[in-house]
């Protein structure tokens, strides 16, 4: 029978301190960087965080989505925002350090979770290092608008080491990890495989069969709560809501190249080269030096894993598959690798990592010393590396389009950058440019003849506008844009019937239903003559 985990691991104050000022000294550009990618719809343009009424939202099952910008239910992490709003307002400054901060914890739980899985200080101070500086951790770290994987997995492993700490069984052990597991689960859903580690560890720990009942039955009673908010209560409205259906897809798309997504996920472990933002790493069918040295790669990691017994490894291989494998599943197949899914189950793959790497070279000074210390160093220079991308929402995307010219996302964002900052001509371009990738793109196309109405080029507007209709006929505010466009290129009688159209079609914006009346009475005011030219 296997012997229980140590219940108190030594104890040396030093650590912590040590890994939060690593993790500073590692992400120091960041707390110079502007809000970047999802940041600036979910925080710099979302004015309800900066009003603290409108917390009562996150219990408002009607008010939530509209409140938080978010397609599933995360009130922890909208709580989270408004707290920041309220203590640093519009300043990324404070919010990027929030995340630094909150990366460093997580690391510290890290080690801590490797002493208390009966690894020594070196090997568990080698795991946080490798987990604090890998580079598939930036996008996480420096994008604002993804702290939800930053406090999932801080509640995730704290839940973890409670589980781990002192007698087993103990009622205030498990109510602890349970509460700690439900703001987990509504931080982000990937929590709900939680369980499957913890029921894992437990025999290992040393509890009886009733113990560990009782324990899943919290667990469960905490998923279950969850389920009903999730699926029930807090459904989010018709036009933000994305439920991804794998019986609607091919048996390709849903086993074999999400396959390939998961091994590309876990090549990007070992091998973190070519990352970049936006769904980067796209999956290649033929075999260059890349894809033959990630097979040299995953082959060397696999047996040095497969060798090992140790009870660390096998949890950590674990947790990294239970929080990789499900994630590859909802990735759109033309866009395989985000890299804020691998912020999770890099922990697991870390504690995996080094408890193979110590039980291999533990008597060898300069395998278990030197060398991982030039794989922390190496893993580092690539985060810095990596780092200074996210610094503005144009860096950002010129290096996605100077990687993948091919990438309608990049080459849109840029288009909306240039057009909010006025430059007419450049984001034409962009525009242009992301539309020849992707030509029934309704959010490209939207851009386009929004900046062409901008520009008052309607006649140029008008086959685009015209586009969106044939895509999504029920949206009122390009057809509104369509019907100006018919009256100010002096087609009257197309503009009537568009007139006739929007009035069975909801306008919700008031400026758009003020342009609507405006219209309405430049149609009555021309009458059936036609004589009236437009103002």
């Amino acid at each position: 029978m296997s012997q229980p985990l140590p219940s108190e691991p030594r104890r040396f104050a030093w650590w912590p301190f040590a890994l939060v000022g690593f993790t500073c000294a590692l992400y120091f550009d960041t707390f110079f960087h502007e809000f970047t990618y999802d940041d600036i719809d979910c925080i710099l343009k979302n004015d309800a965080l900066r009003d603290i009424s409108n917390l009562a939202a996150l219990l408002d099952p009607a008010r939530y989505f509209e409140v938080a910008v978010e397609t599933s239910y995360r009130p922890v992490v909208t709580l989270m925002y408004f707290i920041e709003s309220a203590l640093f307002g519009t300043n990324p400054t404070g919010f990027h350090a929030f995340g630094i901060l909150l990366h460093a914890a997580c690391g510290v739980l890290t080690a801590s979770l490797c002493l208390r899985l009966g690894l020594d200080r070196p090997p568990a101070f080698f795991a946080a290092a490798v987990f604090l500086s890998h580079p598939a951790a930036t996008e996480v770290v420096n994008s604002v608008g993804f702290h939800e994987d930053l406090i999932a997995l801080f509640f995730l492993l704290a839940a973890l080491t409670m589980t781990l700490h002192g007698t087993a069984g103990r009622p205030v052990q498990m109510v602890g990890a349970t509460l700690l597991y439900f703001l987990a689960l509504l931080s982000k859903e990937v929590s709900i495989f939680f369980p499957c580690a913890v029921w894992f560890i437990l025999r290992r720990q040393g509890w009886d069969v009733g113990q560990r009942l009782r324990m899943m039955a919290w667990l469960g009673a905490a998923l279950a709560i969850y389920a009903m908010l999730r699926f029930s209560v807090f459904l989010p409205p018709p036009d933000v809501r994305t439920i991804y259906k794998p019986g609607d897809m091919p048996v390709k798309e849903t086993v074999l190249t999400m396959s390939v997504i998961a091994v590309n996920y876990i090549r990007l472990f070992f091998l973190p080269i070519g990352l970049c933002a936006a769904h980067p790493v796209f999956v290649y069918t033929q075999i260059n030096a890349v894809a033959a040295a990630a097979i040299a790669v995953l082959a060397g990691f696999g047996a040095l894993f497969v060798r090992s017994r140790l009870f660390p490894v096998r949890l950590g291989g674990l947790w990294c598959a239970l929080f990789l494998l499900p994630v590859s599943q909802i990735v759109a197949t033309a866009q395989p690798s985000s890299e804020r899914f691998l912020y999770v189950p890099l922990a697991g793959a870390t504690i995996a990592f080094v408890a193979a790497w110590d039980d291999h070279f533990s008597d060898s000074r300069v395998w278990r010393r030197w060398i991982p210390c030039l794989i922390v160093l190496a893993l580092s220079a690539l985060t810095f590396q990596r780092n200074p991308v996210w610094r503005t929402q144009e860096i950002l995307f010129k290096n996605v389009v100077r990687k993948y010219p091919n990438s309608s996302f990049a080459l849109n964002a840029l288009g909306a950058r240039a057009f909010g900052l006025g430059y007419d001509a450049l984001a034409e371009s962009y525009f242009k440019q992301a539309i020849a990738h992707q030509p029934a793109n309704y959010h490209y196309l939207a851009n386009l003849a929004t900046l062409y109405f901008r520009m008052m080029r309607y006649a140029e507007s008008i086959p685009i506008l015209e586009d969106m209709m044939a895509i999504h006929p029920e949206d009122g505010n390009p057809r509104l844009k369509l019907a100006w466009s018919y009256w100010m290129t002096g087609d009257y009688e197309k503009c009537r019937r568009q007139v006739k159209t929007l009035r069975r079609v909801p306008l919700r914006d008031t400026r758009d239903q003020a342009s609507f009346k405006e219209l309405e009475g430049n149609i009555a005011a021309l009458g059936d003559t036609g004589s009236i030219r437009p103002r």
